[in-house]
């Protein structure tokens, strides 16, 4: 291959990374939403307050 078509196609493949990498939404960040959600006990079976920032997650009994 000559050294032309070396520039050419890195050339052309930087441009496709460029495009590819511009793919996405804009904007800011989604909010994590502020009020208190609802979860069900899984012991009680009853529904219960929760504050957002403690949620249970499902990988935290491995932590």
């Amino acid at each position: 291959m000559s050294f032309r078509k070396t520039v050419a196609w890195t050339l052309v493949l930087a441009a496709l990374a460029a495009t590819v990498a511009g793919c996405g939404r804009k904007g800011p960040l989604d909010v994590p939403p502020a009020k208190p959600v609802t979860v069900i006990d899984k012991v009680t079976g009853q529904p219960k307050q929760v504050d957002p920032d403690n949620r249970p997650f499902f990988l935290d009994p491995l932590l």
